[in-house]
């Protein structure tokens, strides 16, 4: 993921600030994985800042659960915190909305602990081209801490297992932290997704 800010005139430098996504699927609906972002601004003295998670699908409306329910544990390097989430989605036709509420032992590492709360939507407005926006707030935010948001179109690529968003947000990297606090500057930003599929280069095996 891959969000943009241009300075003031006159020379209106561009700043670019990623967070890549490694993870890997695990049996059992779990998966596991990091997130890396390069120019995080929230804790002084760390732009590098790695979230390491685990996430489990407890259950899934595919699966005849009313509701899609995940959990995530994290650990953030930067702000040295033991974060988690408890996230809800359910669909509606087109739509799906989401919810989730978040903790952290060291938020931001100002030596506190923290709560969140998050939701959102997805409008599928075409089979491969859906609408999508959502929100986020400290529940103890202070007046420098604005809230959270994000807006975009997100893009299934026809015949690949990839998918591209477009968007415009306050927020600067994507770990469950960085999601979870608003800057004062609106970014604009694109991800894209290459899922790798270790089959799809070794093969099955023959079965002749």
């Amino acid at each position: 993921m891959h969000r943009f800010q241009a300075g003031d005139s006159p020379e209106r430098n561009v700043q670019n600030t990623p967070t890549m996504l490694l993870a890997a699927g695990l049996p059992w609906d779990f998966l596991i994985g990091a997130h890396y972002a390069t120019s995080s601004p929230w804790v002084p003295g760390f732009p590098n800042e790695w979230e390491f998670f685990a996430r489990h699908a407890v259950g899934s409306q595919s699966r005849g659960w009313p509701v899609d329910l995940s959990v995530t544990a994290a650990y953030n390097q930067a702000a040295d915190s033991f974060d988690g989430e408890l996230a809800l989605a359910r669909r509606f036709g087109p739509v799906r909305l989401m919810g989730a509420a978040r903790g952290f032992s060291n938020v931001y590492r100002q030596s506190s602990a923290q709560a969140a709360i998050a939701g959102g939507a997805t409008w599928r407005i075409f089979p491969s081209i859906a609408l999508a926006g959502d929100v986020a707030t400290l529940l103890d935010r202070d007046s420098t801490e604005e809230l959270a948001w994000s807006a975009g179109v997100q893009i299934l690529i026809p015949t690949t297992p990839h998918t591209l968003s477009l968007h415009a947000s306050n927020a600067h990297t994507t770990t469950l932290e960085g999601a979870s606090i608003g800057s004062g500057t609106t970014l604009w930003g694109f991800e894209f997704t290459i899922p790798i599929t270790l089959s799809r280069y070794f093969g099955r095996g023959s079965t002749e």
